[in-house]
């Protein structure tokens, strides 16, 4: 009996141990065969991330700085006529003062306040010189209604205007890149214009011509308020920077009194176009 039970015992433990292997290898297989997957948490963490970039991308700008190279169109010439006593009768002298094209530089800016409505302003600064023309008019000293009549120049005379625009600026987004902004609003000018203030002729025996000698100028200033209204096309080449073209009209007046004792109309502003820098942000 001793003999029979011992092959048994020892096939027994033989099998207990393969039985036993088996199981402890079992969960290392089903563990292999289930699939692997991320965390909640971090699949939340990368969706976050996109809205937030998406959020930073559509996010409207609330600054607007341009800085243009300006083309100002002349406002036109101004022509003052005074009179004088002479020879008792009365002489004539008048004065034709031109402004020229010229480029400037005009910076503007402006705030968002309220949806596509925006609240801004823009600096310029236009001067040009050029002599004045002369007319002269002086009495005969020895015949009635018999005017002698003569012409000159005058040194450079400077016109300068300084003005600052309140727009009020309406976006239009064209697409992602391009953007229309219609404005319009006061605007604040301050001209200088030199004037002339005395002239000589030389005036001889037999007094039938007379010579023009040269004139004096003096400045005059005043401030005036008129109107300004204008468009302004940006292209955005990155997503703050970009260039722009800019086109808008000034018209102001102001009304001064003359060295020579006459009233004269100042106008100031004109067309005006620039193109130049846009930054937003």
């Amino acid at each position: 009996m001793t003999g029979v039970w011992r092959p048994a015992a020892a096939l027994a433990v033989v099998g207990l141990m393969m039985c036993a292997g088996t199981a402890y290898a079992a969960p290392t297989g089903e563990a292999a065969s289930v699939p692997q997957r991320s965390s909640p948490t971090t699949g939340a963490r990368h969706q976050l991330r996109r809205v937030d970039l998406r959020q930073r991308r559509d996010t409207p700008s609330k600054v607007f700085l341009a800085v243009d190279a300006a083309w100002q169109g002349a406002p036109g010439d101004v022509t003052e006529t005074a009179t004088f006593p002479a020879y008792a009768e009365t002489g004539r002298v008048s004065a034709t003062y031109r402004a020229r094209s010229r480029t400037l530089p005009q910076v503007s800016g402006g705030l968002r306040v309220w949806r596509r409505l925006w609240l801004g302003a823009s600096f310029s600064r236009y001067s040009t010189s050029d002599s004045a023309t002369m007319s002269i008019d002086v009495p005969h000293p020895f015949f009635f209604d018999q005017p002698r009549h003569v012409t000159g120049e005058s040194p450079d005379a400077t016109h300068a205007e300084t003005t600052v625009e309140i727009d009020a600026t309406w976006l239009v987004p064209l697409n992602r890149r391009v953007e229309l902004r219609l404005f319009a609003g006061p605007a604040i000018v301050r001209v200088r214009q030199d004037l002339v203030s005395d002239y000589s002729y030389t005036d001889t025996y037999p007094f039938d011509t007379i010579a023009f000698d040269h004139a004096t100028l003096a400045t005059t200033s005043a401030s005036t308020v008129g109107v300004a209204a204008g468009a302004d096309v940006t292209v955005y080449l990155h997503r703050h920077l970009g260039v722009g073209f800019a086109a808008r009209y000034t018209h102001a007046s102001t009304d001064v009194d003359t060295p020579l004792g006459s009233r004269l109309r100042l106008e100031a502003g004109g067309a005006r176009a620039g193109v130049g820098v846009r930054v937003r942000f």
